[in-house]
């Protein structure tokens, strides 16, 4: 319903004239059942929000009563007048569709009546959407506020600066054909490598940045050359993942780990992110079950301590788990304590929490601890000068369109960095260390 159409229905209905001679309270009955009634209808038939302009309009029409005039309402210009008799919009306007999808991604919320999705719509782009969006975050959020520190995220300088230490170094976007210890960004995310790991995986492929750990994983593994019929993985911290089920699938045998239960919380114990045995990790959309319990085997273990008995295999991983062990010390010691489970030229593959904000400040807990730049240079390069080889570094932060947005509390189902502790923002780094032959 157009607002002229709306406009000509209500005049019809509230007999403007003949109410005039109609006196005293009936009047003023017969005016506000006709607007009460037309709220109804217009709400009904365009699923307005009550804060919409038509519906504020008749609000304070009711409110001056039957000698108001409703003329001023045909000037309302809204979304339903820029329809097509098909309800499509006019050349030039975005697809309501889209609009929702952009607005539940970036604000993680419904749109706020159709007048909101008309004016996004109008912008007529997706480029002036995404601007349009980030500027509500700002005017929304106490993160990105005018006077926050947070607005779009800007790469700051200490970032883009080679380290001072010997480690070998790269500033480019990141991919997953050649992968490094390299931060996670939207331009892998929407690459052919990442969509063919999510087939295998028996996923869609979404921007977040834990399902990018494991597809990150996965890359560095194939890199390495490891995924082939015989070798020996370990995992730890692997809760409920899919990648012992799915390394299974290669005819890789697997040593699945987690957490002994006499040192993990009641929640945290109870929660989906934790098992106990090795039927938590079988996973029927990947590998069937006889060849998964040929091939995956399962324990406990403490990452502070590893048993001294896991030694011997081709290559080791832990996905966002090394940031949980109490301390930034006690995840830095786990790197270099699970080379030791290796053979000669086994690979070391994890990825944690990163500190895209500063190089100084940052968040240490005994649940968990954010990394900075300074303590991946210094471990890496130490490892290179004991003889181990880090793969390159790379802290590009990406230049696609999501790499320049953060993520705030609750937290949306796409984000690639975060507000983390309402104090940084964060991303998932990958780090991958060859020990000496």
């Amino acid at each position: 319903m157009s607002i002229r159409r709306f406009a000509a229905s209500l005049k019809s209905r509230l007999k403007v004239g003949s109410t005039q001679e109609i006196s005293g309270p009936v009047r003023v009955l017969i005016w506000e059942d006709a607007i009460d009634k037309a709220i109804k209808e217009v709400s009904r038939a365009n699923n307005l929000a009550n804060n919409s302009q038509i519906l504020k309009i008749l609000t304070d029409l009711k409110q001056q009563g039957p000698d108001s005039t409703i003329d001023g309402i045909e000037n309302v210009k809204i979304d339903e007048e820029r329809e097509g008799a098909d309800g499509n919009p006019p050349n030039g306007s975005l697809r309501r569709e889209d609009v929702i999808v952009a607005i539940r991604l970036m604000l993680n919320r419904e749109p706020k009546g159709q007048t909101e999705l008309a004016q996004l719509s109008r912008l007529g782009s997706m480029i002036a959407l995404r601007r349009a969006l980030i500027k509500k975050l700002h005017d929304a959020s106490p993160v990105f506020s005018e006077d926050s520190f947070y607005k779009e995220f800007r790469a700051p300088l200490f970032l883009l600066t080679p380290p001072e230490k010997e480690l070998e170094w790269r500033l480019t976007p990141p991919d997953l054909r050649d992968p490094v210890s390299q931060l996670c960004t939207h331009g892998q995310i929407v690459s052919d490598e990442y969509a063919a790991i999510c087939r295998e995986l028996k996923v869609t492929p979404r921007p977040h940045r834990k399902q990018w750990e494991f597809v990150w994983i996965i890359a560095a593994f194939k890199k390495a050359g490891v995924l082939a019929p015989g070798r020996r993985l370990v995992g730890f911290g692997c809760g409920r993942e899919k990648l012992p089920s799915y390394f299974a699938s290669r005819e890789v045998e697997i040593l699945a780990t987690d957490a002994p239960p006499e040192i993990v919380g009641a929640s945290w114990g109870r929660g989906h992110q934790y098992s106990q045995n090795v039927d938590a990790l079988y996973k029927p959309m990947l590998v069937d079950r006889q060849r998964f319990d040929k091939l995956v085997s399962f324990r406990h273990a403490d990452m502070n301590h590893i048993p001294a008995d896991i030694r011997g295999f081709d290559g080791c991983w832990s996905a966002c788990a090394l940031e949980h062990l109490g301390s930034l010390r006690h995840g830095l010691d786990f790197i270099r304590n699970s080379l030791g489970c290796l053979k000669p030229g086994g690979f070391a593959i994890h990825t944690t929490e990163f500190n895209l904000s500063s190089n100084d400040e940052t968040f240490e807990h005994p649940s968990s601890s954010i990394f900075r730049k300074r303590d991946i240079v210094d471990l890496l390069s130490a490892l290179n000068e004991e003889g181990h080889r880090a793969w390159p570094l790379n802290l590009h932060p990406g230049e696609k369109m999501l790499d320049e947005v953060i993520d705030l509390p609750p937290h949306s189902p796409v984000h690639l960095k975060v507000a983390l502790r309402k104090l940084f923002v964060g991303t998932s780094i990958g780090i991958a260390v060859r020990k000496k032959s």
